[in-house]
């Protein structure tokens, strides 16, 4: 149901795949755009919002979503009532942005995609060291960068040992 999955499907040319998402806004592949917009992918809302009984008259042949502890534990129980199969990812826990990129050998192994999901994080592996190494070895003073998420009335920052604060530091941050 996450949205943060979808770009491993997307990689491994299974967009077709995918029947329903949690918060399409937040998505940017075209194909699974395109694939909303035709009424082929459904938006079923996002966490303790998620339509349910849509979900289920899907009849999914699996559901992908995080669960933060205490919250997503109900719809996985429901789920499972249903004898719906739940694949419950913790990606969000990872503190390196390679680690979070591994998640789509999940995938490849998901849709029998292993070979070509080892390719691409292989691909994705190198060039962000590439990348690392390079702007390490410019010398260029580190930026100052900071992160947040505007929610309602207040903004959360992270701190400073989670994948994006690597990815900052990596950039030259």
């Amino acid at each position: 149901m996450s949205s943060t999955y979808v770009a491993s499907l997307s990689a491994l040319g299974c967009d077709s795949t995918v029947c329903a998402v949690s918060g399409v806004r937040y998505i940017s592949a075209p194909e699974i755009r395109r694939r909303f917009a035709d009424g082929l992918v459904a938006d079923l809302g996002v966490d303790a919002n998620a339509d349910f009984e849509r979900l289920v008259s899907m009849n999914p042949d699996l559901v992908v979503m995080y669960s933060i502890p205490g919250s997503g534990d109900a719809l996985k129980s429901r789920l499972d009532e249903f004898g719906i199969p739940v694949l419950v990812l913790y990606d969000y826990l990872e503190n390196s942005p390679l680690a979070r990129a591994s998640y789509i050998k999940v995938f490849g192994a998901v849709t029998g995609r292993m070979e070509q999901a080892d390719s691409i994080f292989d691909g994705v592996c190198s060039r962000y060291h590439e990348l690392a190494d390079a702007v390490a070895e410019s010398g260029h003073e580190t930026a100052k960068v900071l992160m947040n998420v505007p929610y309602a009335d207040a903004w959360y920052v992270p701190g400073g040992d989670n994948y994006m604060s690597r990815l900052v530091r990596d950039a030259g941050g």
